[in-house]
């Protein structure tokens, strides 16, 4: 049997390739003709050959269409040469590898990749980066709440108590107040009760309340309600700036971060990117950056103004909920001394008024025929029964100094990133791929590196050549 075999010379190309030679291409040595005496292997033939060269490495025989690495050169004399060939599996079946019919499951590829799969093949380094947003103070002003017995007939929504709006100098005069009684006052508060008795709590707050937009400043507080009626108070007294709170306002923000990526591919997100929140009154909170993809991370924030409890929403650009968070952001603060206990106030109502407890506390609650037998020296009694009812303290608690709650009144996104092994280079590209995980067409690739999972190819040839090339496609290949 005659046959023709295409030799080439430096055909340089990788053992994981399709790449065949170009007829007529530099690497082209010659065609000869051989004629076949001794049976050979098809898929490693043997062959002696006149006019010995030994700058051959590739050869192509066509009867078999079949391409072949020249393994080794034997010389056995002046003018023969033994070539010992083995089949380029690849090269022979690039036709069935790249059908379009050939489908398999790729794990990786140079082409059609997934950017935001994470590649497991990929070193970590240990340099790392912090990029930090602010939204600004979120909070502005510096004011106190002072929450009292006052059964305004103005609004009469909050029930029993009644809460002021006070600034550092007002404040100031208040306690000045409390503590500057005359002789006479003294005598009076002694039968009545003294006016630091009709305060529920003081409470300081970092913010100013959207309240103040609408409501009209007074000069006077009212402490100590007798009757549901605005004149029947049994303290008052001038103070400065102060705004009496409506019932429980709330006031509302929303802030909006761009969160700071370093890279635009896969590593965006965890585990090559973290991301942490601070919020005031929280303090710093771990984020999965992965939840806000394509999205903005929306802080929606809404403060009751009365307790200074602050709700915070995370919510995406489309306004899912990612985490919430509650704080409080006020902080009690201490404006005289007040240590009536329970015990203290049964004692007071039964010397004041023989027991009859109900009546007092009738008055207090608007009741004001059924506190007509009362007596007004049952005030603090009245007060602590009331608080005590809903189970609430009495006592003003807390100090001026304890205000570290709020030391930092801006949302801050810190965004951590650590850099890898340079996957973002094409050359890392082209011999690694990247995570595709999906069953595609083989035709899809048309050139690059591709790697399988479990592949089974549909292809003429022995058992052994479908064996040897899914060994190569699961291993990963390079379509040339």
């Amino acid at each position: 049997m005659s046959i023709t075999v295409s030799f080439y010379s430096v055909f340089n190309k990788r053992k994981n390739s399709t790449k065949q030679p170009a007829p007529g291409s530099y690497s082209y040595k010659s065609d000869i003709n051989c004629l076949l005496k001794e049976p050979t292997s098809v898929k490693n033939p043997v062959l002696i050959l006149a006019g010995a060269d030994y700058n051959l490495d590739y050869a192509y025989i066509a009867a078999w269409n079949k391409y072949y690495y020249i393994d080794d050169i034997v010389s056995i004399s002046n003018a023969e040469a033994e070539y010992h060939l083995s089949e380029d599996i690849l090269a022979s079946n690039k036709a069935y590898i790249t059908s379009s019919s050939q489908k398999c499951m790729i794990a990786y590829a140079s082409m059609g990749w997934d950017a935001r799969q994470i590649d497991p093949r990929i070193p970590t380094k240990v340099t790392k980066g912090m990029a930090l947003v602010s939204s600004g103070p979120l909070f502005s002003g510096e004011w106190y709440i002072v929450e009292v017995i006052n059964n305004s007939a103005i609004h009469d929504t909050a029930g029993f108590t009644r809460a002021y709006l006070l600034n550092t100098k007002a404040l100031n005069k208040l306690r000045q107040w409390f503590a500057d009684a005359s002789v006479i006052q003294q005598i009076s508060n002694y039968f009545n009760g003294t006016p630091l008795q009709g305060v529920v709590n003081c409470r300081w707050i970092p913010y100013t309340p959207n309240t103040i937009a609408y409501a009209n400043p007074i000069d006077k507080m009212y402490i100590g309600s007798i009757f549901p009626t605005q004149s029947e108070y049994l303290f008052n007294m001038t103070t400065e700036l102060c705004y009496e709170i409506p019932g429980n306002q709330s006031m509302y923000s929303n802030v909006a971060l761009t969160i700071p990526y370093h890279y635009a591919d896969f590593r965006q997100f965890e585990p090559y990117t973290t991301g942490l929140l601070f919020l005031p009154g929280v303090g710093n909170v771990g984020i999965t950056l992965s939840d806000f993809q394509n999205s903005k991370i929306n802080v929606y924030t809404a403060v009751e103004i009365n307790t200074g409890i602050v709700t915070y929403h995370l919510m995406t650009d489309t306004n899912e909920i990612v985490q919430t968070f509650v704080a409080n952001l006020s902080v009690q603060c201490a404006i005289a001394q007040n240590t009536n206990n329970g015990g203290g106030v049964i004692q007071s109502i039964t010397q004041a008024i023989g027991g009859a407890a109900a009546l007092v506390v009738g008055a207090y609650t608007g009741n004001a025929a059924a506190a007509a037998g009362g007596a007004v020296s049952a005030l603090a009694g009245a007060t602590n029964t009331i608080l005590n009812s809903g189970q609430h303290s009495p006592s003003v608690m807390g100090s001026n100094g304890g205000r570290g709650v709020a030391l930092r009144l801006d949302i801050l996104l810190s965004v951590f990133w650590q850099d890898t092994e340079d996957p973002d280079a094409a050359d890392w590209i082209a011999e690694k791929g990247r995570p595709v995980n999906k069953v595609m067409a083989m035709n899809t690739f048309t050139s690059g590196y591709v790697q399988t999972i479990d592949a089974h190819i549909k292809m003429a040839g022995t058992v052994d050549d479908r064996l040897e090339v899914e060994s190569y496609l699961n291993n990963g290949i390079f379509i040339e």
